[in-house]
């Protein structure tokens, strides 16, 4: 069976904002397993796993599989869920506290 591998219709945006703001982006989303859509290296040298969701879309319709709950769970704070591009820019552009985001407004935590 083949789960996960299907991109939010923002995927390709969301992602454009990102490498624009970032150091450097890999497009994971193929690999599906749970695993983020991408990883993002921020110009600060923070490591994150970002999962993309359609903003536009329901609440419901933007949760997290219990596979990328898991990881979302063992990452901690480096699992971010992007909606939209202002979040993205606002990922990229806050500073990192002993690893951790501020801007808490900006970031929404799925667990």
């Amino acid at each position: 069976m083949d789960y996960g591998k299907r991109t939010d219709a923002n995927h390709l945006e969301v992602k454009r904002v990102f490498e624009e703001n970032a150091q450097y982006v890999i497009d994971c989303a193929n690999l599906g397993a749970g695993f983020a859509d991408l990883l993002v290296l921020t110009r600060d040298g923070a490591l994150l796993m970002i999962e993309i969701k359609d903003g536009r879309k329901k609440p419901s319709e933007r949760k997290l599989t219990k596979r990328q709950c898991e990881t979302a769970k063992a990452m901690g704070d480096a699992f971010l869920v992007s909606t939209d591009n202002a979040q993205a820019v606002a990922i990229c552009t806050l500073r990192t506290c002993r690893g951790v985001y501020s801007g808490i407004n900006y970031i929404e935590r799925p667990w």
